[in-house]
């Protein structure tokens, strides 16, 4: 009998603590006790609830400098990184060190290539043109010209290197400087880095089903199975690298901007129903890919970018190849004109 009650008593004082503690993993983000209140707090809050940004001793330090491996860490939790390089290359990079994989899922994204002396430099903090140098590589933003950093009166101390990453950023809007000053040599805050990623993605599809709406701007998809049906991104459609090799369909979609393709596999990135593609940058770097555009269908143009083949099908205005040593296959395609430049 005396046991009986005593495994009563157990199992409601366990009800009882399960209660207590079901709120935290609800909104994480409360129980920061050095949470904000000011330009970055509803930046902050996105990374934490989308699980780009860990605090730690309940506090989530946004004003500490960010580190090269803390945000290797945030880009691979965004994009859904899986895939790890070598790093035999590099002697800086302890396998027993807590950033080791994403380090290693950085350099196989192509985002961090290091110093040319074997050097990753992971526990260094990162500058803010480094920092916009490595966005620029993730999302594949380029072509701007150096007249975009004309409204920054300190564009003169943006290094020669990241001139037209920094540019293309800043004509996007994606930064912004502050008080005319871009300071690209300062380090980057935790604050100011989460700001970057908000302005970056409003909206990470992480869980395979249908979606029939989506937030206003650019949208990350990093796991496979998703199909978009009847909605309009207003901005562009990455596809990360948790996509892998399984399947991505647009349905009846528009997409205002780009789509980047980091992921999908040969079972294809299917584009039916009245959907409208501007544009498709490929640029995944570990396996082949499939472009199927059903019948009727018209791509602008497609880009072909990543260090992996690719097949297309269906009708394209531009093919266009700048990556090296791949091969793009066309099946049942009409192709109007087509450039290599790799």
């Amino acid at each position: 009998m005396k046991i009986k009650k005593k495994f009563a008593f157990l199992l409601i004082l366990a009800m009882v603590i399960s209660m207590i503690q079901m709120p935290a993993f609800a909104t994480e983000s409360q129980y920061y006790t050095d949470m904000p209140e000011n330009w970055s707090t509803a930046a902050l809050e996105s990374a934490v609830s989308n699980g780009l940004l860990f605090g730690y001793n309940d506090k989530i330090h946004p004003d500490e400098n960010l580190t090269r491996a803390q945000m290797a860490a945030v880009i691979n939790r965004a994009f859904g990184s899986i895939h790890k390089a070598s790093l035999k290359n590099f002697n800086d990079v302890l396998v027993s060190s807590w950033y080791y994989d994403h380090m290693a899922m950085a350099v196989e994204m192509k985002i961090f290539v290091g110093d040319g002396e074997g050097l990753l430099q992971p526990e260094k903090n990162i500058t803010r043109e480094e920092a916009f140098v490595v966005l620029a590589r993730a999302f594949k933003i380029s072509g701007s010209s150096e007249n975009a950093l004309d409204k920054f009166s300190d564009k003169d101390r943006v290094s020669a290197w990241a001139v037209e990453s920094v540019a293309s950023l800043a004509e996007r809007g994606y930064i912004a400087g502050s008080e005319g000053k871009i300071n690209p040599n300062d380090n980057i805050t935790r604050a100011e880095f989460a700001q970057i990623m908000d302005n970056l993605l409003k909206e990470y599809i992480n869980k395979a089903g249908v979606y029939t709406e989506v937030v206003p701007g650019n949208i990350m998809i990093n796991v496979p199975g998703v199909t978009l049906k009847d909605v309009v991104i207003t901005g562009d459609l990455i596809l990360g690298d948790g996509v892998g090799d399984g399947e991505v369909t647009l349905d009846n979609v528009e997409v205002t901007g780009s789509i980047i393709a980091r992921g999908g596999g040969i079972n294809s990135i299917v584009i039916k129903g009245d959907s409208k593609i501007n544009k498709i940058v490929v640029a995944r770097v570990d396996g082949k890919v499939r472009i199927y555009a059903h019948d009727g269908i018209e791509i602008g143009t497609f880009i072909a970018d990543g260090l992996d083949d690719v097949v297309i099908k269906g009708k394209f205005q531009l093919v266009k190849i700048t990556a090296d040593n791949v091969v793009v296959t066309a099946v049942d395609t009409s192709i109007e004109n087509a450039v290599i430049e790799g």
